[in-house]
């Protein structure tokens, strides 16, 4: 149950480097990839899977946050779905690219390769609310179907070459390729692949997959507002710049709303919820300032020994790779 930590351990080794907002892009065409977005990408996080949109093939790609740094499970758009998706990751870019200039360690749900750059940005950011939507339909779920079928999620029935899944309640038997591939009854599989008719789903690919099983923490999405420079300092231990007051929190599956009480006991007096991303099970803190991080170390210290935490750790300012650590504001 590391992989929340290795994401916002990842997310702030990165950093974000500052590139000039690009200048104005012509607009979609209704014919193939826009060639302005040729050699970019676009990925959501999320607390499960990662869904990566590459515009030049006009493919979709699952990877399961387990398996990351593994090739994943892709398919490829209708030519109109992928028109439409190119249209509002167009718009998107200049966006993602000011965002993350000014993100700090675990807001990264939205990542973009742009001209060999990668940029982080939060997904829940308003001004990027149609493009995490546009990707967020694709994002898997167990007992779940994609948009027009392009996948299905569930544990698997039946043997060898008679497979069947059920999804949204209905059943599909399998056929194609993949159907013929072998695997334990029982075992929960990601297909992609084509619907040929009411109850019966052309496999082309399909892949076990693990995850757990909760689908993320149960409390309201909350983006905070962005941190004053004043509130960080360099912390010698580390050399990184890190903030006195905001505290990430990582949880364990089953966490949910009736578990705040008990955290804001442990991050002590005058402590208080300020952003939640409960697609990563992540949520913040922030506590009344002091003049060293004495406090935010005790508090963190605490937060660690409540059950229903997997790491918590005081909030560090990202920059571009060649200053790592810049304050917010700079």
């Amino acid at each position: 149950m590391k992989k929340r930590l290795i994401l916002c351990l990842t997310l702030a080794c990165l950093g974000c480097s500052q590139a000039p907002p690009p200048a104005a892009s012509p607009t979609a065409t209704a014919t193939g990839p826009v060639a302005p977005l040729a050699g970019d990408s676009f990925e959501l996080m999320g607390h499960e899977a990662t869904v990566t949109f590459d515009p030049a093939a006009g493919s979709i790609k699952i990877t399961s946050m387990l398996r990351l740094g593994t090739e994943g499970t892709g398919f490829t758009l209708k030519p109109a779905q992928a028109q439409k998706m190119n249209e509002i990751m167009l718009a998107a870019r200049p966006e993602v690219i000011r965002s993350s200039e000014r993100l700090t360690s675990s807001r990264a749900l939205l990542a973009m390769e742009h001209q060999g750059i990668r940029y982080l940005a939060s997904a829940n950011a308003p001004t990027l609310k149609a493009a995490r939507e546009a990707l967020e339909m694709y994002m898997p779920h167990k007992g779940g179907i994609g948009p027009d079928a392009s996948w299905l999620m569930g544990k698997l029935e039946g043997t060898r070459g008679k497979w069947s899944i059920t999804a949204n309640k209905e059943k599909y038997r399998l056929t194609g390729p993949a159907a013929n591939l072998a695997f334990l009854p029982g075992t929960t599989v990601l297909v992609v692949g084509s619907l040929k008719s009411d109850h019966l789903y052309e496999a082309a690919r399909m892949s076990e997959w693990l995850g757990p099983d909760q689908s993320g923490l149960d409390v309201p999405a909350l983006e905070a507002s962005l941190a004053p420079a004043s509130d960080y300092v360099r912390d010698d231990s580390t050399g990184l710049l890190t903030s006195r007051r905001r505290i990430l929190v990582n949880l364990k599956d089953g966490a949910g709303l009736r578990h705040i009480p008990k955290l804001l006991e442990a991050a002590g007096p005058g402590a208080h919820l300020i952003a939640c991303w409960p697609d990563n099970m992540i949520i913040m803190f922030e506590i009344p300032d002091s003049p060293d991080l004495t406090n935010i170390r005790n508090s963190v210290k605490k937060l660690e020994n409540v059950p229903v935490v997997e790491s918590a750790a005081a909030d560090v300012a990202m920059g571009e790779a060649g200053d790592s650590f810049r304050r917010p504001d700079q």
